[in-house]
């Protein structure tokens, strides 16, 4: 996986929506928050459903280890679908559904792996879009909805 992230040229809509796929998994399955860094620009704008929408690096990191005190320890993505458009030049656009598999007892550690439930549609669920541009040779994230 790192092998491939580090190595992708960004040049298809499919190598763009598989990045971006092992992506989530580093951030959020192995909580690996430091590569947001890596992928968001600083000016980032963080758009979320019914709230007002975050600006700067800074905010959305925080925002981002806020809501991940809320959830247990373990637990993964599940990608309903991916796609992504654009090109090399004028940058890609790609928008993600998941859902979200927790252990057996929301916030408490289980011994064995594969003991989980699907928590009730709409409330382990999220969609997020993203727009993404080559800045200073680098691919970076520069907007992203999320609800």
């Amino acid at each position: 996986m790192q092998r491939y992230l580090d190595e992708c040229r960004m040049e298809t809509p499919e190598e763009v929506a598989k990045f971006f796929a092992w992506y989530t998994f580093l951030i959020w399955d192995y909580r690996l928050f430091g590569e947001i860094y890596r992928l968001y620009n600083d000016d980032i704008v963080m758009n979320y459903g019914g709230r007002d929408a975050v600006q700067g690096l800074e905010n959305v990191i925080s925002g981002t280890l806020e809501s991940k005190r809320g959830m247990p320890f373990r637990y993964r993505h599940i990608f309903s679908d991916i796609f992504a458009e654009g090109d090399p030049e004028s940058g890609y656009h790609f928008i993600q559904a998941t859902s979200y598999l927790f252990p057996d007892s929301a916030g408490q550690e289980q011994d064995s792996v594969g003991k989980g439930h699907i928590l009730p549609q709409g409330t382990g669920s999220c969609m997020c879009e993203c727009e993404i541009h080559k800045i200073n040779g680098k691919w970076t994230v520069v907007q992203e909805w999320m609800c």
